[in-house]
């Protein structure tokens, strides 16, 4: 196995995301649609969050976490793997948007860092959701779980094979 391989299996995958940080990790406990998986965490860091009983939690000590991680994540001693969100239909997000509903789509924001602030952003002003292409951003994860601060568990993400239908899709629908 190449180096590359193991260093990627260290942090998680797609089909196993890993997410870290105290508003990340609480996020994602609260939200019942998301399956923890395993949980590693320092015994400052677990007291500070409510595992369910059937997540199992492994302490360690904060190199150790680093270890789980991408260099220099800012774990605050909370590391989670997950199963990633369920699929969000487009349709499905329009079908139920209320009036003057805010719909942020993304075209080629590649980076994890602004999606994850594109999420917040969202959530504070209270979008119904984000639009992005599946093949040109990147996929959930422990950086845009970091640096949307929660809002990865709150703001509906549909991805979509072709971003112009989804326009025409979108401005079917009204907006």
């Amino acid at each position: 196995m190449s180096r590359r391989k193991k260093s990627h299996q260290a942090h998680g995958s797609a089909h196993r995301p890993r997410l870290w940080g105290k508003h990340a990790v609480a996020a994602a406990l609260d939200n019942p649609e998301r399956r923890v998986l395993k949980a590693w965490a320092t015994r400052e860091g677990a007291a500070l969050m409510q595992f369910p009983k059937e997540v199992p939690v492994t302490f360690a000590d904060v190199a150790d976490l680093g270890r789980l991680v991408p260099h220099d994540a800012p774990h605050q001693g909370l590391v989670i793997e997950v199963e990633p969100l369920e699929d969000v239909w487009l349709g499905g997000l329009l079908n139920d948007a209320p009036e003057r509903a805010v719909l942020l789509v993304l075209d080629q924001v590649t980076d994890p860092h602004n999606v994850g602030a594109i999420l917040r952003s969202a959530a504070a002003f209270g979008a119904i959701g984000i639009v992005t292409q599946d093949r040109h951003s990147p996929p959930e994860g422990g950086v845009i779980a970091k640096a949307a601060s929660g809002a990865l568990e709150r703001v509906p993400w549909a991805r979509v094979v072709n971003l112009a239908r989804a326009l025409e899709e979108i401005g079917e629908a009204g907006f």
